[in-house]
């Protein structure tokens, strides 16, 4: 039987990449977790950045900022109690 908690998929996470800054070699990074099915943003989402260490919450609407990120790619994990992680 399939965990009550356990969703299918996890969330869309929609990463404004674009808005890194050139500026020093480092920039932002934005976007917003939604759960997949409903759209409804997951506030409380955590967005870690293993190789650098640093990581936020999503806010009421789903929203989060990363500062001070370099313009190099970087692996983004998104996770939230209840749903698949997302790397």
């Amino acid at each position: 039987m399939q965990n009550h908690y356990t969703k299918k998929l996890f969330v869309v996470v929609l990463l404004l990449c674009g808005l890194l800054q050139l500026a020093v070699a480092q920039g932002e990074l934005r976007g917003r977790v939604v759960d997949l099915s409903s759209q409804k943003p997951i506030q409380g989402a955590t967005i870690y950045l293993p190789d650098l260490r640093v990581g936020t919450s999503t806010n009421a609407n789903g929203e989060f900022v990363i500062r001070r990120v370099p313009t190099a790619k970087v692996l983004v994990q998104a996770s939230f109690i209840g749903y698949r992680n997302v790397i």
